[in-house]
């Protein structure tokens, strides 16, 4: 199961081509720092989580960070900063628990593709996480970097537009009595089997300051995940 959901990044089957991008993400970056995170900005972030849900290997939820941010404000923010500053994703922070769960109607099913890993994280892990990905959309849509018919991951768009761009552009083109020719993909596991250096790679083309891509570069580095089962557990390191 482990091995399923979690794919091992080998280096030893890299192609020539594979081995430059790995390369060519520890190359220092030639690009200007970022502004250090704000007290309002870790507020917003802050507030944005429900204390709802399921707890990470630390027992915290977002409530008691949000109170201790309100009690410190300042204090709270710089180890945020601190981390920046440093290009460091705490290893504690790098630690998930992965759950298993049955989808629905897959009940009877013996193949691994029956279950919906779930990721227990820290709390911690998550805002670091959600302040770096708000940085990382801020730069690529003030910079206007992604392709308008882009739908997916893109505010204020759905599948319900893309639909509509494709539903206008095929009665336009059959209006002309032209043929159209549609392909569509399904790519299997396609979050699970990302490759991570290609991710570093493409920040630095958009040329993402340079903190923030240090900052980056650890974050995918040195990941633990632990799967739970019964009475035993399985270690897999990324």
């Amino acid at each position: 199961m482990m091995e399923y959901f979690i794919p091992e990044d080998s280096e030893s089957s890299d192609s020539v081509h594979h081995k430059s991008i790995r390369q060519l993400a520890v190359e220092p970056l030639d690009m200007l720092d970022d502004v250090e995170f704000t007290k309002e900005e870790m507020l917003v972030v802050l507030e944005k989580f429900n204390p709802s849900k399921t707890l990470g290997e630390d027992g915290l939820n977002s409530d008691i960070l949000l109170r201790i941010f309100k009690r410190f404000p300042t204090f709270f923010t710089e180890i945020y900063n601190e981390c920046l500053r440093k290009g460091y994703f705490p290893k504690q922070w790098k630690r998930s628990i992965i759950i298993p769960i049955v989808k629905p109607g897959k009940e009877g099913s013996t193949e691994i593709t029956k279950y919906r890993p779930i990721s227990l994280l820290n709390v911690g892990k998550k805002v670091h996480e959600k302040l770096l990905i708000d940085r990382i959309n801020h730069h690529v849509f003030s910079n206007s970097l992604l392709n308008e018919n882009q739908y997916g991951f893109f505010p204020q768009k759905s599948t319900i537009d893309a639909a509509l761009a494709a539903k206008g552009f095929i009665w336009e083109t059959l209006q002309k009595k032209n043929c159209v020719r549609m392909v569509s993909l399904d790519v299997r596991g396609a979050f699970d089997a990302a490759w991570r250096p290609s991710i570093p790679s493409n920040l630095r083309n958009l040329h993402f300051p340079k903190n923030m891509y240090i900052l980056s570069l650890n974050y995918f580095s040195d990941r633990v995940a632990t799967h739970y089962a019964n009475t035993t557990h399985t270690v897999r390191r990324t």
